[in-house]
């Protein structure tokens, strides 16, 4: 994988991202999203990796955190490198359904609906 290749697929990913309502961001955090709770505004991150570069998939990881823990934890998707088009939107919807299920969870979130 090149960094061209690399850099293709992050734009990619960024993009398919922006139609779950996430946004670019700058640094290692691909992408960024926020959520009113009942203690204020919180950000959740995604980031896109590689374990080695040699794998045959890439990570789309994120965080959010809430009660000391970050509740994306399970949200992490592999992304094959050799993905086409259709299998790299299933892969980002299959992220950031599961990232706004997680979060909707978070106790922070939960206690706003009670307002």
């Amino acid at each position: 994988m090149t960094t061209d290749q690399l850099q293709t697929t992050r734009n990619q990913v960024v993009a398919l991202l922006a139609a779950h309502g996430w946004q670019s961001a700058d640094g290692a955090a691909i992408a960024c999203k926020e959520y009113e709770t009942a203690v204020g505004r919180k950000t959740a991150n995604a980031y896109l990796g590689q374990l080695r570069p040699e794998t045959e998939n890439f990570l789309l990881t994120g965080d959010y955190w809430s009660e000391g823990r970050n509740v994306l934890d399970p949200a992490i998707t592999l992304i094959a490198k050799a993905a086409n088009g259709v299998e790299l939107q299933t892969c980002v919807d299959r992220f950031a359904k599961s990232a706004e299920t997680f979060i909707g969870q978070s106790y922070a979130v939960k206690l706003l609906s009670l307002k």
